[in-house]
């Protein structure tokens, strides 16, 4: 019998955006422009609601009104610090274990640097 997922909204929701400026050693200045966006992050699982170990889930990004081209990364942090797990990409897709869903997501957007 498989067994129901009950706090696996609260660890998967446990999502964050981040907003960055540059990746490659870039240092912001007050006078250079800030980067922003309306970012929302969200889950999608399978039709019947319940979610149980062993199903296949995506977390999802949408992104809104960005002022310069950006990059995605997705990352997760099991307890010790945010890990890449993905670079590019509106979606992320995973399994659920004792493992995922013990994890914190979360999506970075990281500006890159406009061209002169």
């Amino acid at each position: 019998m498989k067994r129901t997922l009950a706090l696996i909204l609260v660890a998967l929701m446990a999502f964050a955006a981040v907003v960055c400026w540059g990746g490659n050693g870039i240092v912001a200045h007050a006078d250079d422009p800030q980067f922003s966006a309306n970012v929302i992050v969200g889950l999608v699982g399978k039709d019947s609601g319940d979610l149980y170990y062993g199903d296949t889930v995506q977390l999802y990004a949408s992104i809104d009104n960005a002022n310069m081209p950006y990059n995605i990364i997705w990352q997760a942090n099991a307890g010790e610090g945010w890990k890449t797990i993905q670079e590019g990409g509106l979606r992320y897709e995973m399994e659920l274990t004792s493992s995922t869903v013990s994890r914190s997501y979360r999506v970075v957007l990281e500006a890159v640097e406009p061209a002169e």
